[in-house]
């Protein structure tokens, strides 16, 4: 794994804060597709994470680490992420297109 000995140690949802560090409109045009490619990886388990397994999957890409660990998601950007990954598309994200 590519975290080190000295790293922080993974996040739990509920460490959050709960206000929205993302604009809804950031989250459409920025956000979600610079995540996408990790789809096909949330695609291949056997089940569909909850949103505690989807948190700490995320976690183990570098980038995703580092935005969470520099505090710029909140709960509500990390359940529309997992949500949108997993099939349960938020109303706006349907319209917006993204398959």
């Amino acid at each position: 794994m590519w975290l080190l000995e000295n790293s922080k140690p993974l996040r739990k949802v509920s460490e959050l804060e709960i206000n929205r560090k993302i604009p809804i409109d950031r989250y459409e045009t920025e956000l979600f597709p610079r995540f996408e490619r990790l789809k096909s990886k949330i695609k291949a388990l056997p089940n569909s994470p909850n949103l505690e397994e989807f948190f700490a999957i995320m976690q183990q890409d570098n980038e995703f680490y580092t935005r969470v660990m520099a505090d710029e998601f909140a709960q509500p950007d990390i359940r529309e992420l997992w949500r949108d990954y997993t099939g349960r598309r938020t109303a706006h994200m349907k319209t917006y297109g993204r398959k």
